[in-house]
């Protein structure tokens, strides 16, 4: 008697559950009940709902980045499954891994990364800021069909705020431990009504290096971070049916490079010249730096015709990177390393794609155009500690062996049905 009457108890409380939550989340045109909202996604170069997409998606949209503080990728990767993304020793050596792929920074990355639609050509760019973004699609799986070369692992799709006729202005700051400090704002708006409108955007982010160099020397903690970032965006609808924004966003970032710290694994340590470090310590003879400079344009196009809509991607990314290490990351002075990376790419991408909601056919094809010029300069230079005293190798590295420069030009034609 006693366990029909729990089993009735139990009935009846799964059912009242059922009830409770069928009326929370029920939806008509007479009733004004809670509902889920569709999540629209342009995971296949139009809007639609992810539940329509045949692809293995993780969205997140302005609210979820706000709530979870995800700033950059590494904090992206903390909450997006099958995504891995780590820097080692500075923001330039970023290393992604979707769905157990491999993106190094010294190679061409098997994961897309894309901003409003133009390419991050290298894993080394990956680690963009996300401030006053409205959406992050995280595609899991190939995804060359439409979007070309370097995506094998998948595609991270960033989109960021657009200006409207509604005025939105923020400003924010916060500070933490090792006199951690953020600064933060925002304004968009109308500059003439439902014609022209501007966005402006900026980001500081300063913090002291929590790990400590045992060795005198002159410079800034290690893992310290220095990084300043901006965004201008206009965007203007001279007619009904063509939607244009222009972008322009510049970063600049100096997080210092490579404090490896000795364990007992470590060669000298074994040989009984040097002890292995404490926790969050290095003995390095030279504190070295690793500063990015970036910046690009983009001009962003929509025209809707009776047809269907035309669209066009025109983008120019220009990267800078500077690095001095201590290459044998001792006390000795024996060997040290400066890096120079500069990258041009320009890229154009035009599609047309049938109208919304336009019968059971939908296509879309397109094609995109990649240009890409890499120049990398290495020096080694030998102490007086080494067995070559003051003596310095330099060379270049690059895949066609011109001197230290890499043309890559790449044209796709695409197209979905």
């Amino acid at each position: 008697m006693f366990k029909t009457n729990q089993f009735k108890c139990v009935t009846l409380l799964i059912m009242t559950f059922c009830l409770i939550s069928a009326s929370a989340f029920a939806h008509n045109g007479t009733s004004d009940g809670l509902y889920l909202e569709p999540v629209t996604v342009k995971a296949q170069k139009r809007g639609e709902k992810a539940q329509d997409v045949p692809v293995s998606i993780a969205v997140l949209d302005d609210i979820a980045l706000k709530d979870m503080d995800i700033k950059d990728t590494n904090d992206l990767a903390l909450h997006v499954p099958n995504l891995e993304f780590s820097n080692f020793g500075s923001r330039r050596h970023g290393f992604m891994f979707l769905r157990g792929i491999k993106s190094l920074p010294t190679a061409e990355p098997a994961t897309g990364y894309f901003v409003d639609g133009v390419n991050f050509s290298k894993s080394y760019m990956f680690n963009f800021p996300l401030f006053d973004v409205e959406q992050v699609e995280v595609l899991k799986g190939p995804q060359g069909t439409l979007y070309g070369r370097n995506t094998m692992g998948g595609v991270i799709n960033v989109y960021t705020q657009k200006p409207g006729n509604e005025i939105e202005s923020s400003i924010g700051a916060e500070f933490g431990n090792f006199h951690r400090k953020e600064f933060r704002a925002s304004w968009s708006g109308p500059v003439v009504e439902d014609k022209l409108f501007l966005g402006v955007y900026g980001l500081g982010a300063f913090k002291d290096g929590y790990m400590e160099n045992d060795t005198p020397t002159d410079g800034d903690g290690g893992r310290h971070q220095d990084g300043k970032s901006g965004r201008l965006k206009l965007r203007y609808l001279p007619t009904d049916d063509l939607d244009m924004t222009l972008s322009f966003d510049i970063q600049n970032h100096d997080d210092g490079a490579y404090t490896m710290r000795r364990t007992e694994r470590n060669a000298f340590v074994k040989s009984g010249k040097f002890n292995v470090d404490d926790p969050y310590h290095y003995s390095h003879d030279f504190e070295g730096s690793q500063k990015n400079d970036c910046w690009g344009v983009a001009l962003n196009s929509e025209y809707r015709t009776d047809y269907g809509k035309l669209y066009s991607v025109t983008g120019y990314r220009y990267f800078d990177s500077k690095e001095k290490i201590d290459a044998d990351f001792t006390p000795a002075d024996m060997m040290r390393k400066n890096y120079n990376l500069e990258d041009s790419d320009f890229s154009q991408e035009l599609r047309f794609a049938s109208p919304e909601d336009d019968g059971p056919l939908n296509w879309l094809g397109g094609a995109h155009f990649f240009l890409l010029d890499s120049n990398t300069d290495i020096t080694n230079a030998y102490g007086s500690s080494s067995k070559t005293p003051g003596a310095n190798l330099k060379f270049k590295t690059d895949k066609d062996n011109a001197g230290g420069r890499c043309l890559d030009r790449e044209l796709t034609l695409s197209g979905i049905i």
